[in-house]
């Protein structure tokens, strides 16, 4: 795991300058003022007003002039812009490999087209990620990260099973939805060693209730494995953002053209 400034107690001003510039090299006292050269203010990275309340939080003790004390940098958090991976998670005995990298079970008159691209409906079940923007996919900023569609419309059971690794280690947004014309509720389970904190054990998705928001603190370059099941003849999204454009829903005010997160983490 990568390392954090202490969050109490003794703490240098090598710890400081390793956390914010490099192990190596000088830096001024009067660059570390939040907003300067190294370490954030989060209001210049939440444009559209959707940050996590630890991401909106970042260096609160950190002042923006006047004198600064080491005491001020305990919990300190920088800026990263992540990435996505997609991992081959193999084949079990439950599913059938898809295009070499993802899983599912269950049929759909909405087929699974593995990675959309510029040439998949909007309609069709599948997965993008790091802004794969496309019209004919009908999203925007939705694919920050990682997007996952599973429209099972003519199943009367399905699922998913997906494996991604980050590049970076920090807080990120999830949100899940099950939508359609059916009753039946959908369930989540995000796990693995990728998961530092913030793991979905079996979490139930109401049918017609909007997004449910998880906070999650994943490690970098570890695998975290993301499980949906049930929510026949119903639709399954499920959205990964950073902690700096984290919405409640996904409407046209949201803009999360920036790929910024606030992070505890040096990476």
């Amino acid at each position: 795991m990568t390392t954090q400034l202490p969050s109490s107690g003794s703490i240098s001003f090598e710890q400081i300058r390793n956390f914010y510039k490099a192990s190596s090299g000088s830096v001024n006292l009067d660059e570390l003022h939040k907003g300067e050269s190294y370490v954030p203010n989060p209001a210049s990275y939440n444009g559209s007003s959707y940050q996590t309340t630890l991401a909106s939080n970042a260096n609160s003790n950190v002042g923006t002039s006047g004198a600064i004390a080491f005491d001020d940098f305990h919990g300190g958090m920088k800026l990263v812009a992540p990435t996505c991976s997609a991992i081959n998670p193999g084949s079990g005995t439950d599913y059938a490999t898809l295009n070499g990298d993802w899983t599912r079970t269950g049929s759909s008159q909405r087929p699974w087209v593995g990675q959309k691209n510029s040439g998949d409906l909007w309609y069709n079940s599948g997965w993008a990620i790091n802004y794969t923007q496309n019209s004919s996919i009908g999203l925007t900023y939705d694919t920050q990260l990682f997007y996952l569609v599973n429209q099972a419309y003519e199943a009367g059971s399905s699922g998913t099973f997906s494996r991604i690794q980050m590049n970076k280690t920090g807080q990120y947004r999830v949100n899940a939805a099950v939508s359609g014309g059916n009753s039946p509720h959908g369930v989540l389970t995000i796990s693995g060693a990728g998961v530092i904190s913030g793991a979905i054990s079996s979490s139930q998705i109401n049918h017609g209730a909007g997004y449910y928001e998880f906070d999650i603190v994943f490690e970098a370059s570890k695998n975290i494995d993301i499980t949906t099941s049930g929510y026949g003849y119903n639709a399954f999204a499920l959205i990964i953002t950073t902690n700096c454009n984290a919405p409640a829903d996904y409407t046209s005010s949201y803009n999360g053209a920036n790929n910024y997160m606030l992070t505890t983490y040096k990476n």
